[in-house]
C-alpha cells in the first residue's frame, strides 16, 4: 500500500533534498583537474556471464516497479506517456529472458520512457558499487565545490572549512582554490583524504594571491556545517547570512543564533541570504529560517491524493526581522532546499532573488528497495507556493539575473554580494522587500545583470546521473 502524504512528512520531506542532491547513481567519470579524470566505481557495462532470475522474480520486479509508478508518481499524466500501454508492451519481455542483467536493462529502459531524470532504477550491481554513507571521515576538513570554476582544470574551490580541522589550523579559507596535492596538479577527493594522523601538502591559491604550499594534518571530521553571519555594507547596516548547506539537526538553532547576533545590539537595514552552491538540506530547516523573517503559510506539499499546508514555527526574532528587506543569492548549483527557500520567499513577496536560474530539484522522491538489492527512485511529492503556483520541475527564475564567476573573489569584492548590497541599500531601511523591488534600483556591477533573464525551466543535468557538486575532503 502506498503511504499517505502525512506519513511521508517524516521521511519524504528529508528526501526532498537528500535524494535530489545526493544522487543515487553517479556518472562514469568526472573531470577534477588538469588532465584529471576520476573513474566512477560504477561498472561501465553489465557482466558478460548471465545470471539466472526465476520467472516469479522477474514478473514480481516488473509488477513492483510498474505498479509503484502507476500508483504514486506525482504526474498522473506520466509526462504524456501512456503508462498502461507501456506495461502491456513490456510485460511479455520479462517472460522472454531469464538473464537478470537483461531484466535490469529492461526495467531501466521502461522507466526511462517517462523522460524524468528524477525517476531512476538502480540494479543491484550498481547499488552495491556505491560507497556507504559516512557519519565521520578522515580528511583535511573542507567542503569543496567541484563545479564552481569557469576553468574546470583549475582545481576545486573551498566552500566551507570545518571547525577544528587540519585545514582550519593550516589557514585554509573559503574561496581558496586547491591546485595541487603532494605536487600533483590532479586534485581529487581520494587524493586529499587519507588515514587519520597523516599529512598532505596542498598547493593553495587564495583570491588575488600567489599559490602557496601548506602541509595539512588529516583528522577525523564530523561534517557539521554551520551558518556564517556578520554585517556588511556601508556602516555595517546590512546583515549577511551564508548557508553552505540547509541541513542538520543543529542548523535551526544555529540559524537562530546567527540571526540573533545580527540584531542583538542594533537593527539591520537589510539581509542577504546566500545559498549559492548549497545543495543539501531538510525542509524543517527551511521552515525554521523562514519563521524568523515572515509569518503565514509559505505553501503546501501535495501528492496524487493529498495536500498538506506548511506551517511556520513561532520565532522571537520575527518582530525585529519581519520588515527587513531581503535579498537571496542563488546560482546554478543551488538545489533542493536552497531552491525551495528562494521560491517560497520570492512567491510570498518577502524577498528579491538575485543570481542564476536553478536546476529545479524541488520535488520529493521516494526510494523503494527490492529484495534482490535493486532500488527504484521516483517522484511522489510536489511543492505548491503560497500564491498557488506549482513549480513542478522548474527552478528559481531570479528577479535580477547575475552571471560570471563569484567564488574566486574575496567576499568583500564578490560582485554578486555587491549587487545585493546595492539593491538593499537603494531600498532603504523602511522599504518592504518584494520581487518588484528588484526593478527599481539601477544595479550596476561587474557581472552581467538583467532584470528579465531568459531562463530555461528544464534543467540540463540529471540528479540521478550527475556528481554531487560539493564533496567533503
Amino acid at each position: 500500500m502506498r503511504p499517505s502524504l502525512a506519513l511521508l512528512l517524516g521521511a519524504t520531506l528529508v528526501l526532498l533534498v537528500v535524494s535530489t542532491v545526493s544522487p543515487s547513481i553517479p556518472v562514469a567519470a568526472q573531470s577534477a583537474g588538469p588532465g584529471c579524470l576520476i573513474a566512477s566505481p560504477v561498472p561501465e557495462r553489465t557482466p558478460d556471464a548471465p545470471l539466472l532470475m526465476p520467472e516469479d522474480a522477474r514478473l514480481g520486479l516488473f509488477d513492483a516497479v510498474w505498479g509503484a509508478i502507476n500508483a504514486g508518481y506525482l504526474d498522473d499524466t506520466f509526462n504524456g506517456v501512456d503508462w498502461a500501454a507501456v506495461g502491456d508492451e513490456y510485460a511479455p519481455y520479462f517472460l522472454q529472458t531469464e538473464n537478470a542483467w537483461e531484466v535490469y536493462d529492461l526495467v531501466e529502459e521502461m522507466v526511462g520512457l517517462l523522460q524524468d531524470d528524477e525517476v531512476v532504477f538502480g540494479s543491484p550491481l550498481l547499488v552495491e558499487s556505491l560507497p556507504p554513507a559516512e557519519a565521520t571521515y578522515a580528511g583535511i576538513g573542507t567542503l569543496l565545490d567541484t563545479s564552481s570554476s569557469a576553468d574546470d582544470s583549475a582545481g576545486p574551490l573551498v566552500l566551507y572549512v570545518f571547525a577544528g580541522s587540519g585545514a582550519a589550523e593550516a589557514g585554509i579559507q573559503p574561496r581558496d582554490r586547491l591546485v595541487s596535492v603532494d605536487g600533483d596538479p590532479c586534485v581529487t577527493i581520494r587524493a586529499v583524504r587519507g588515514p587519520e594522523g597523516t599529512t598532505v601538502t596542498l598547493g593553495v591559491e587564495s583570491p588575488g594571491r600567489p599559490v602557496r604550499e601548506v602541509t595539512v594534518e588529516r583528522r577525523r571530521i564530523e561534517p557539521l556545517i554551520l551558518p556564517v553571519a556578520h554585517r556588511i555594507g556601508a556602516d555595517d547596516r546590512i546583515g549577511y547570512l551564508r548557508l553552505p548547506s540547509v541541513e542538520g539537526e543543529a542548523m535551526p538553532d544555529a540559524i537562530a543564533t546567527a540571526l540573533g547576533s545580527l540584531v542583538d545590539d542594533d537593527p539591520i537595514d537589510g539581509l542577504v541570504i546566500d545559498v549559492r552552491a548549497a545543495n543539501r538540506g531538510a525542509l524543517g530547516v527551511t521552515l525554521a529560517l523562514m519563521s524568523h523573517v515572515t509569518d503565514g503559510s509559505p505553501g503546501a506539499l501535495y501528492s496524487r491524493t493529498e495536500t498538506i499546508t506548511l506551517e511556520l514555527p513561532d520565532s522571537t526574532l520575527r518582530s525585529g526581522l519581519s520588515e527587513v528587506p531581503i535579498a537571496v543569492l542563488v546560482d546554478d548549483s543551488s538545489a533542493g532546499e536552497a531552491e525551495r527557500l528562494a521560491l517560497m520567499l520570492q512567491a510570498s513577496g518577502r524577498a528579491t532573488v538575485l543570481g542564476q536560474a536553478t536546476p529545479g530539484r524541488i520535488r520529493g522522491v521516494t526510494e523503494v528497495p527490492f529484495p534482490d538489492g535493486s532500488v527504484l527512485q521516483y517522484v511522489t511529492v510536489g511543492l505548491e507556493l503560497a500564491n498557488g503556483t506549482r513549480p513542478g520541475r522548474s527552478g528559481v527564475t531570479p528577479d535580477v539575473a547575475l552571471e560570471g564567476e563569484w567564488l574566486s573573489y574575496p567576499e568583500a569584492e564578490d560582485p554578486w554580494i555587491l549587487a545585493a548590497l546595492e539593491l538593499l541599500e537603494s531600498a532603504g531601511p523602511a522599504a518592504s522587500a518584494s520581487p518588484e523591488a528588484a526593478e527599481s534600483p539601477e544595479v550596476s556591477t561587474s557581472p552581467e545583470v538583467s532584470t528579465s533573464p531568459e531562463v530555461s525551466a528544464t534543467p540540463g543535468a540529471s540528479p540521478a546521473v550527475s556528481p554531487t557538486p560539493t564533496a567533503g575532503s
